[in-house]
């Protein structure tokens, strides 16, 4: 399942909340302001990583999370605004997602594929799973997959990860 460990020591937790203002403008500098922080936290981390081990974010099945190429702050961080998207708030879905695709467009150690691959099993809705949280688990997948297209760097997932998203798309028309 999902957890969330450990805050985040080094990105103040009040730009979370600024993400689901109903204020676009609210949200939009919350997002950029989010992107800036990780971007910030990740390379004083990179620069850490060679001398010193740091603490890494672990994905949902307890191995690091980008082969421990992302602080624990940057892995809290990414689940956090994975599982906003599954809001039942239309501003919190959209704070999320704007947050997430600047962060990923800026931040290269995160891996495509493994974002893909962690996003979905963050966002996974089960046989168990019953009305409005259903609801908003799909509603979560299909903010994801926007914010992953809405990427500059989309061209480098695989056809795998690719064909994910794809299906998530073609079963939602049909």
């Amino acid at each position: 399942g999902f957890h969330l460990k450990t805050m985040p020591a080094n990105i103040p937790l009040s730009l979370f909340t600024a993400l689901t203002a109903v204020d676009v403008g609210k949200r939009s500098r919350a997002a950029v302001q989010l992107a800036q922080s990780a971007a910030r936290v990740q390379i004083e981390y990179s620069g850490a990583i060679n001398s010193e081990p740091a603490a890494t974010g672990e994905g949902n099945d307890g191995q690091p999370f980008c082969d421990g190429k992302l602080s624990g702050d940057i892995t809290y961080t990414l689940k956090r605004l994975i599982r906003g998207m599954a809001s039942s708030s239309l501003a919190s879905r959209q704070g999320n997602a704007a947050a997430l695709t600047l962060i990923i467009d800026n931040l290269d150690a995160i891996s495509i594929d493994d974002c893909i691959a962690f996003g979905f099993d963050c966002l996974q809705v089960t046989g168990s799973t019953k009305g409005a949280e259903e609801r908003d688990g799909l509603i979560g997948r299909v903010t994801f997959a926007q914010a992953l297209s809405s990427t500059s760097r989309l061209q480098e997932a695989s056809d795998e990860k690719l064909v994910m998203i794809h299906r998530l798309h073609i079963k939602l028309i049909c």
